[in-house]
């Protein structure tokens, strides 16, 4: 007999694909092996043994006694939330999008099962048309669609190598910019003519995936650095080296999705992307598509991806997809084991609880919320960052000092 798998889907009026894609990929998955029950209201969860729910739905079980609820299975955990920590005891499994939020929940001891998550490709195949205008036909356009944060450090780190790009290609940067704001070119003094913003929608990723040449994934972050560096400009006084001099110091965030990859490999388009460990995982280097670490390595990956023929392009995607697929499977896998009752898998971390470790991630949240995260923006506006420091230096300079001028 089948076990019951309860999801909770955020939409009132019953299931969406989209707002709780997650759920909605997973239950799917699932289907052949539990039986499945979707409950859309707090309501519902007296019978459920075990609730799959989405991070952001989290703030539900506020309604629900502590001592009531069920067993979680969370979707999408958050590091910068608090919400996961007070329902830690009663977590059964975490599932994330790749290796490094994997990584990042490790210290907990709850298993962790690896989704990454993208549109299904037929709800951006069947969105409605739309009349976007699309970069000019005299060069071929890359396509990028993503947060923000993404596009900015891809500016500040590969500035040198996209000077020399905008002169042969255009991007479409797909995002979100009527909440976060316009990235501008012109701040890394990189030509804003080549950068076309369109507004995130599935209606604007299928027309401009469907005439693209290639799809752009930048994901690394700066190197990380310490506080005084940070407030006071100092970056290049902060020397960082590993165990040569010219190793690799990789840093990225603990939400890294190789799923962004899932949308351009299902258009045929080939993938340059940076080389992440997720990014890794599913895209093998001059194999499935194209990996960069440094100036060099992009605009040689960008000269191989605009010389794929059609029929390369196809074997490229079908790989990548490919990868996808296995992940997937074996994820299905993984949990149908967790959760099948006639199953009595060894469990060896399953007596240690990280009692200590949890006041050290309230602390960590705190200091996120009050220096970390501001402060990555700030550094990313260079502009504000200057008048800050300047601002500033009236307290650490004599007026009378000729440096303290601008």
């Amino acid at each position: 007999m089948k076990s019951t798998l309860t999801f909770f889907a955020s939409s009132e009026c019953g299931y969406d694909p989209v707002v709780d894609q997650c759920i909605h990929s997973l239950s799917a998955s699932l289907a052949p092996f539990f039986n499945i029950k979707i409950v859309t209201c707090s309501d519902q969860l007296d019978s459920a043994l075990t609730l799959f729910i989405c991070s952001k739905d989290l703030p539900i079980l506020s309604l629900i006694p502590y001592t009531c609820l069920p067993k979680l299975v969370i979707c999408d955990p958050k590091v910068t939330s608090c919400l996961e920590l007070r329902y830690l005891r009663i977590t059964a499994a975490y599932i994330v999008s790749s290796f490094e939020q994997e990584s990042a929940w490790s210290w907990t001891n709850i298993p962790c099962y690896i989704l990454p998550m993208f549109t299904p490709t037929h709800i951006i195949s069947s969105s409605s048309s739309t009349d976007i205008p699309l970069p000019p036909p005299t060069k071929p356009f890359a396509i990028y669609h993503g947060n923000r944060v993404h596009l900015e450090n891809f500016f500040q780190n590969y500035r040198s190598s996209l000077r020399t790009l905008v002169q042969y290609i255009n991007f479409a940067l797909v995002y979100n910019f009527e909440i976060l704001g316009r990235v501008r070119p012109e701040t890394y003094k990189i030509d804003p003519s080549s950068f076309f913003h369109y507004q995130f929608s599935h209606s604007s990723l299928r027309k401009l995936s469907a005439a693209a040449a290639f799809g752009i994934v930048p994901t690394l972050l700066p190197s990380n650095s310490h506080f005084i560096p940070d407030i006071f400009n100092l970056r290049p006084l902060h020397f960082q080296h590993a165990f040569e001099f010219f190793d690799h110091i990789m840093r990225f965030k603990s939400s890294s999705n190789a799923g962004r990859c899932h949308l351009f490999a299902s258009q045929n388009l080939p993938v340059v992307a940076e080389a992440s460990p997720s990014i890794s995982s599913i895209i093998h280097h001059r194999y499935s598509g194209f990996l960069f670490l440094n100036h060099n390595d992009l605009i040689s990956a960008t000269n191989a991806a605009l010389q794929l023929t059609t029929n390369s392009k196809a074997i490229f995607s079908s790989r990548v997809l490919e990868a996808f697929q296995k992940q997937f499977l074996l994820t299905t896998e993984h949990l149908s084991r967790q959760f099948d009752t006639n199953s009595n898998p060894v469990d060896l971390i399953k007596t240690h609880v990280p009692r200590r470790q949890i006041l050290l991630k309230y602390l960590c949240i705190l200091l996120n919320r009050v220096y970390l995260r501001p402060n990555s923006y700030l550094y990313l506006s260079r502009a504000f960052h200057a008048k800050f420091f300047l601002a500033l230096k009236p307290f650490f300079f004599s007026r009378s000092d000729p440096s303290y001028l601008p």
